[in-house]
């Protein structure tokens, strides 16, 4: 069965990660099928935005966690830096759509889960979701452009707070700190991030001049997405390292 599901109403690509067993945890399969569905998403042209979804209530757990354990045990290993490389680089396809995007995150957003949620522009959050940067709590540096996307989202305060300290936010207090546009009931979320897109599916040609114009006019900080990605890229090699040391 594909891991990533596309589904098309007047104007709106409904993109669903499909891995419910692993609370939609993303390996390198599921990676190159997202990469796969966003070209499918840019090349067709009566589409004018897209929803982020998690199947099973539950929005992502971050990365495949045999993938993570391999890289741990051997960062530099050609195969173990491709299978990281391959998970990040989706994302910043998603983050490259052509459309506007709203990730409809319920249950959790864990590390680089919580970077796919920040891929898209907005997000909406159930009232009890969680978005957990996981990295640092589990030892690890962060990873992705981890701290440039949540300095992009919400600024420096909350880029230093979870992206340094870990700290995880839920529902209102996520909103707070501008990570959220809206937050709702769980059974909501969806159906109020297809209704933020609604005028831009009704007119996919301006949706997209319009997404070309924000993106050129708002994507700014310190150092653009790849660079982040690569800056970051050696600190969370080390970390996978030094953990990979602890393995017995």
């Amino acid at each position: 069965m594909p891991k990533v599901h596309v589904h098309i109403d007047n104007g709106i690509a409904t993109i669903e990660l499909n891995n419910p067993d692993r609370r939609n945890a993303i390996d390198v399969e599921m990676a190159g099928e997202l990469v796969d569905v966003c070209e499918t998403v840019d090349n067709s042209l009566e589409i004018g935005g897209v929803v982020i979804q998690g199947a099973g209530g539950q929005f992502c757990s971050g990365g495949d966690r045999d993938d993570l354990d391999a890289a741990t045990r051997a960062p530099l290993e050609t195969t173990n830096f491709d299978r990281i490389s391959v998970l990040y680089n989706a994302f910043v396809r998603v983050g490259g759509l052509q459309v506007p995007t709203v990730a409809a995150v319920r249950g959790a957003a864990v590390g680089a889960g919580l970077n796919l949620a920040l891929a898209a522009d907005l997000r909406v959050l159930a009232t009890n979701a969680r978005l957990i940067p996981g990295f640092v709590r589990l030892g690890f540096h962060p990873g992705g452009g981890h701290m440039h996307l949540l300095h992009r989202a919400a600024g420096p305060d909350t880029a230093a707070a979870m992206g340094m300290l870990g700290v995880a936010l839920e529902g209102a207090d996520a909103q707070r700190a501008g990570l959220a546009w809206t937050v709702c009931a769980d059974e909501d979320v969806e159906a109020n991030a297809r209704a933020l897109l609604a005028t831009a599916a009704a007119d996919p040609e301006l949706a997209r001049f319009a997404k070309k114009s924000y993106i050129a006019q708002t994507r700014s900080a310190a150092i653009d997405w790849p660079t982040a990605l690569n800056v970051e890229r050696v600190a969370q090699l080390w970390s996978f390292a030094r953990a990979g040391t602890a393995v017995p």
